[in-house]
């Protein structure tokens, strides 16, 4: 059974007229009365009484038509559907990001976006590096914003961010009243950092074993702004992006005077898979919004 019959049925049941049908359908009668004759073999029995003026739908027909407009409907509505999925001015858009990204990035990256594209909206994942990648080659998500890794051939990517390490103090704390201070300086302090599996914690561990010691961990969080609340309350130092914010917590944010030490974050998809309008769209207002170097 074809669609294009199922099309034909529902209107010759309309019109009740084999050529007035065919006219509207831009067919021959003949034509039409063929793929009508071969439709009732196929269901199995005839759909139509035929008469001097014209047909009408027997039982059988009255049912059949019942289910061939449910499921001349139902294709409709998932055309209706794909277009929203492939048009460039809607959709939905799966999106992972990392944590350090929550308060700030992600949520004006999309607030701009959606200026420009209103109908498009956003399913919001917040995960780990490691976890974004995955659940990109899983097809879970269509876009992760995540720190770098290994390479993988089946991911593209490109680079968003680039920001600043500095070291985090509390408001009381001797180094306090510097503006800037070499990692050695704090070889001896109690660390507050972020959970072993996340980027931000591999890069403080690499950086603290450059300056020649290991980090005293006290505690190991995910989210920044009880990193921040630690710090405030003397459990320990602590080191993030610059400019990250610090939720006017009585901390004090000091420049790193080693060898110029940055955190990255990109933009990851992937490779060879269909990529909607809508998100081609987003990824290119993303990486057209990168200031020039």
């Amino acid at each position: 059974m074809e669609f294009y019959q199922l099309i034909y049925f529902e209107t010759l049941a309309k019109v009740g007229n084999i050529s007035h049908a065919a006219e509207r359908l831009s067919l021959s009668q003949s034509a039409l009365s063929r793929s009508i004759q071969n439709l009732e073999k196929e269901v199995g029995c005839p759909l139509f009484t035929r008469e001097s003026r014209g047909v009408t739908l027997n039982k059988y027909g009255e049912i059949f038509l019942e289910h061939a407009l449910n499921a001349l409907n139902e294709i409709k509505t998932a055309e209706h559907r794909i277009q929203d999925l492939i048009s460039p001015t809607h959709g939905t858009i799966r999106l992972a990001f990392t944590q350090p990204l929550t308060s700030d990035y992600i949520p004006a990256i999309i607030s701009e976006f959606n200026k420009l594209y209103p109908n498009i909206t956003f399913k919001l994942y917040q995960d780990i590096t490691q976890k974004i990648v995955k659940q990109i080659l899983r097809n879970e998500i269509d876009v992760g914003f995540c720190s770098p890794f290994s390479t993988n051939n089946s991911i593209e990517k490109h680079i968003i961010l680039e920001e600043e390490l500095m070291v985090l103090v509390p408001q009381n704390h001797s180094l306090s009243k510097r503006k800037a201070i070499l990692l050695e300086e704090i070889a001896l302090e109690k660390f507050i950092v972020f959970k072993e599996e996340t980027s931000l914690r591999e890069v403080t561990d690499d950086i603290c074993e450059k300056a020649g010691f290991k980090p005293n961990v006290v505690f190991e969080g995910i989210a920044e702004k009880s990193i921040i609340d630690l710090v405030s309350k003397n459990f320990g130092v602590a080191i993030l992006p610059v400019g990250i914010n610090l939720f006017d917590y009585p901390v004090v944010p000091l420049t790193i005077l080693n060898k110029p030490i940055h955190h990255h974050t990109q933009i990851i998809w992937a490779k060879d898979r269909y990529m909607s309008p809508a998100m081609r769209n987003f990824i290119d207002f993303v990486v057209q919004s990168l200031p020039d170097k």
